[in-house]
C-alpha cells in the first residue's frame, strides 16, 4: 500500500501582484508648433515629438499580457492645409513599427486609439510587452499651407480600446490550472464607462463570464476553479483607453 506524506497532501498557495500603470507623455507641446513640412521627415532624429517609456512586465510568467492599447490626443488650433498627416512609430521608422497613421482635415481636438496584440501590429506589441524602454516618434506634415498644433500627447497601458458588442477583448491570461482568487481595480482614460470580465477558462465553449464589473474605479473580484482563466476589458467609447490597474491574484494548487 502506498503511503502519502504530509507534503504530498498539502495544497500549495501562491500570490501574484502586478501594478499596471498607465504611461502618459503629458502634453509634449509646451507652446504651439506650426507645421509646414510637405512630406514626412526621414529619420527618427527628425521627429516632431518623441516620448520614451517602458511598460511594467509581470515578474511571474504565469501572468501573461495579451493586449496593449495606445491613445494619442492632439489639438489643431488652425489649419490652412487640406490635410494634416500624423504618423507614430515605436523605435524604428518603418511600416512594421508604425502605430498610428492619421489624416486630419479640420481644426479641433483629435483623439485616436488602437490595440496591439499578436494579430495586430505584432512588432509594436512585442516591443511594448518586453519590459524595456522604447521610444514613440511622432511625425507631422501637411499637403499644402500649414497647421498650428497646441497639444500632442500619447498614452499606453496593458488594456483595450474595444467598444463593440460583445466587445470585451482579452488583456490578460493567467497560466494556472486550479483554484484562483482574483481582484483588480478598473480604470479608464476618456469619457465612457469601462467594464471588465473574468472568465474561468479560455477553452470554455460558452465563453460565459464568471464575474464582471462596470464603472471607473470599480473592483473586479472572483474566486473560482479553472484552467488558464483570463480577463477581458472594454469601454463604451472607441477612443477610450481601458485597463486594470492593480492585479492581486492567489493561486491554489493541489498535489
Amino acid at each position: 500500500m502506498a503511503h502519502l506524506n504530509h507534503s504530498d497532501t498539502t495544497e500549495k498557495i501562491e500570490s501574484i501582484t502586478f501594478i499596471n500603470n498607465l504611461k502618459d507623455s503629458g502634453d509634449m507641446e509646451s507652446n504651439t508648433r506650426t507645421i509646414t513640412a510637405a512630406a514626412e521627415a526621414a529619420g527618427t532624429g527628425n521627429a516632431d515629438y518623441s516620448f520614451s517609456t517602458s511598460l511594467t512586465k509581470p515578474v511571474d510568467t504565469r501572468l501573461e499580457i495579451l493586449r496593449i492599447a495606445a491613445r494619442i490626443s492632439a489639438t489643431i488650433d488652425s489649419i490652412t492645409a487640406t490635410h494634416v498627416y500624423c504618423r507614430v512609430y515605436v523605435d524604428q521608422q518603418d511600416a512594421d513599427h508604425r502605430l498610428f497613421d492619421e489624416d486630419w482635415t479640420a481644426a479641433g481636438a483629435k483623439v485616436v486609439a488602437v490595440d496591439t496584440h499578436t494579430d495586430n501590429k505584432p512588432a509594436v506589441f512585442n516591443l511594448l510587452n518586453d519590459g524595456s524602454a522604447h521610444t514613440f516618434y511622432i511625425f507631422l506634415w501637411v499637403d499644402t499651407g500649414n497647421a498650428v498644433i497646441s497639444l500632442m500627447k500619447i498614452q499606453t497601458a496593458s488594456g483595450s480600446t474595444c467598444s463593440t458588442a460583445p466587445g470585451h477583448e482579452t488583456v490578460v491570461r493567467i497560466n494556472h490550472a486550479g483554484g484562483i482568487s482574483f481582484s483588480g481595480a478598473q480604470c479608464k482614460d476618456g469619457s465612457g464607462t469601462p467594464s471588465s470580465r473574468f472568465y474561468i477558462s479560455k477553452d470554455s465553449s460558452a465563453n460565459v463570464p464568471y464575474s464582471s464589473v462596470n464603472g471607473n474605479d470599480a473592483i473586479l473580484t472572483a474566486s473560482a476553479w479553472g484552467n488558464c482563466p483570463f480577463v477581458k476589458v472594454k469601454g463604451t467609447v472607441a477612443t477610450d483607453l481601458n485597463w486594470i490597474y492593480a492585479y492581486s491574484i492567489n493561486l491554489r494548487s493541489e498535489p
